[in-house]
């Protein structure tokens, strides 16, 4: 999703609410900072990120599907390496937003791909199932919220990515009650 509209200019943004409650650098959502990281280290022996290789954004028709791929890119690893550089001075503060949009998508790859209690939604805690519940409202409803635009005229188009995105876990609509639009 990130990298193909990427590579076409489009640019991935956040409404200014949350923006705003997340506190968050900015409202763009950028393959921008992995492909710093990848030249940053791409002549290093010992990565932080070894799997990041470059046709991770620019994928060819068939490694679109490979979830392996994906998973190299959408992961909690490279949500960290992107804030340790932001911390570091190597890339700019500003690249955050991504950092924060890969940990949650992450969080919720987690939770609808886990086959294991403490993970997946479960009843064995109540607390923590109410605050996957909760988590999984609020993933929703940010990402029916994103906006794409056209880099180069900055005309917001519309996408059903975020449709699709939400609707192929009908499980998390059960659980969750259903989106609010």
């Amino acid at each position: 999703m990130i990298t193909v509209n990427n590579q076409k200019g489009h640019k991935f943004l956040l409404e200014p609410a949350t923006v705003e409650k997340y506190d968050l650098p900015s409202n763009e959502i950028s393959i921008q900072p992995i492909i710093e990281i990848f030249h940053i280290e791409k002549n290093k022996e010992l990565k932080m990120l070894p799997r990041l290789k470059e046709n991770v954004w620019y994928p060819s028709h068939f490694e679109k599907m490979c979830v392996g791929l994906s998973m190299a890119l959408l992961n909690h690893d490279v949500a960290a390496t992107i804030t340790h550089l932001i911390r570091s001075g190597k890339i700019r503060e500003s690249h955050e937003t991504t950092a924060w949009f890969l940990r949650i998508l992450f969080k919720w790859f987690s939770i609808m791909s886990s086959t294991h209690a403490s993970v997946a939604l479960s009843h064995h805690n109540s607390n923590i199932y109410e605050e996957t519940v909760a988590f999984l409202k609020e993933f929703i409803d940010i990402i029916q919220k994103i906006h794409v635009t056209s880099g180069d005229t900055g005309i917001v188009h519309w996408k059903p990515f975020s449709k699709r995105f939400a609707s192929r876990y009908p499980n998390c609509f059960r659980f969750t009650g259903g989106i609010s639009r």
